[in-house]
């Protein structure tokens, strides 16, 4: 039923400032790591899944800060054709900057709807991403699978003509 609203993407794991306590994964993209290495990780993920639009930058304060190793993974993401969505949690990611320079498809979430993951926390990451667009004429919404969000998500898509408000995916 969600599947007319929804685009669907690959994350892409990027390093974290400080990773005390998170386990490094295999194929997290780093700034400390040759761009070849970087390329080849991407490249893997890639691999693993088909009809995907594009990335959504998930963690990673110190690779979307680092323009000398995002841009080479940036620019692989757009000789592929896909777009890149910065989660917006990272203050001075560089991610829409370079992709801007690029010409790759990018976009920056305004609001990260279920980082409260309460049924309270959800309705207001969705209030926020109205008021959000109510303002701005558009506003860029996150969220992880999760049953609950799922749930009041499906419910609040509901609501929305009433508020003359359209959900369309990113793509």
């Amino acid at each position: 039923p969600c599947q007319d609203h929804e685009a669907v993407t690959n994350k892409i794991l990027l390093f974290v400032n400080d990773f005390t306590g998170v386990a490094e994964s295999t194929f997290d993209a780093q700034t400390d790591l040759k761009q070849n290495d970087n390329i080849e990780r991407l490249q893997y993920i890639m691999s693993l899944s088909i009809g995907n639009v594009g990335f959504l930058q998930s963690m990673g304060s110190r690779f979307t800060t680092s323009q000398d190793a995002l841009t080479p993974v940036l620019n692989e993401i757009r000789i592929r054709g896909l777009l890149m969505i910065d989660n917006g949690l990272v203050a001075q990611s560089q991610i829409v900057k370079i992709a801007s320079t690029i010409a790759l498809p990018r976009a920056r979430s305004d609001v990260y709807i279920d980082q409260d993951p309460s049924r309270l926390g959800i309705m207001r990451g969705l209030s926020k991403l109205v008021e959000l667009a109510e303002k701005n004429a558009s506003a860029i919404g996150i969220a992880r699978a999760l049953p609950s969000t799922l749930t009041n998500i499906m419910a609040w898509t509901k609501t929305l003509p009433g508020k003359k408000l359209i959900l369309a995916p990113i793509s």
